[in-house]
């Protein structure tokens, strides 16, 4: 060793280069030494080989069997069965479901919107006091109970029913909204067509009324809906 040199000058490059240099004689052949592969075979590598020619043999037989049952007079029947009833079943969706085809003598009225109910309760404010039991993120004004009335809808053309229906809130608690959606055939021409609806507990009335006169051409759709930032009946 050259006493020009500090030490550093040699330990650094070792320290540097050393953990490469043995990863790479670890894996091209010093693990397989340090696992043990030049000791005697012990009988374990010998029973894994055999076992392993064990399985394929057994998959050759296997196969071979399949191959045997599949080539039979009764494997080819039972494969015909097999494929023509699959075919059967695909060349019945082509014609399946059957396609309602409206004559050009229909419009259409398409029923969709989705409103929430009144609350059964009627809401109530609360005390001073129960504002200050209750947390600062709950402490809204107005108490209300979560359960509400269903919505019940009606539509009347030329002075006819054509539809009544009631949508029960959704949610667990039923308090969530009403949903609505049926699309039925009318006939073209004009017609007067009122839409009703209530959401309370009513018996008879309906709270909400609109109506519109129209001239419908074939295929022509009214769409019947309720506006809830307006409070009314959308018809159009």
């Amino acid at each position: 060793m050259n006493s020009d040199f500090p030490i550093y000058f040699y330990i650094v490059p070792l320290a540097i280069f050393g953990p490469i240099l043995f990863s790479v004689v670890w894996v091209f052949g010093l693990r397989d030494l340090f696992k043990g592969s030049w000791l005697p075979d012990t009988g374990e590598k010998r029973q894994e080989e055999n076992e392993k020619k064990s399985a394929r043999k057994g998959a050759k037989i296997r196969f071979r069997d399949f191959r045997r049952t599949a080539l039979s007079p009764l494997g080819l029947i039972g494969q015909a069965i097999a494929y023509s009833a699959f075919a059967a079943m695909i060349s019945s969706l082509t014609y399946g479901p059957a396609f309602q085809r409206y004559t050009p003598d229909k419009a259409f009225i398409k029923l969709s919107f989705s409103h929430p109910g009144r609350h059964k309760k009627k809401c109530r404010r609360r005390t001073r006091q129960e504002l200050a039991d209750l947390p600062p993120n709950m402490r809204a004004p107005m108490k209300c109970s979560r359960e509400r009335w269903p919505v019940s809808v009606q539509i009347v053309m030329d002075g006819k029913t054509i539809f009544t229906g009631r949508a029960e809130p959704t949610g667990l608690s039923r308090g969530g909204a009403s949903n609505f959606y049926e699309v039925f055939p009318i006939p073209i021409g004009p017609h007067r067509i009122v839409m009703r609806m209530k959401d309370g507990n009513d018996a008879e009335k309906y709270g909400f009324e609109g109506s519109i006169n129209v001239d419908l051409p074939p295929y022509k759709i009214v769409v019947a809906g309720y506006d809830p930032i307006n409070k009314k009946i959308i018809l159009k």
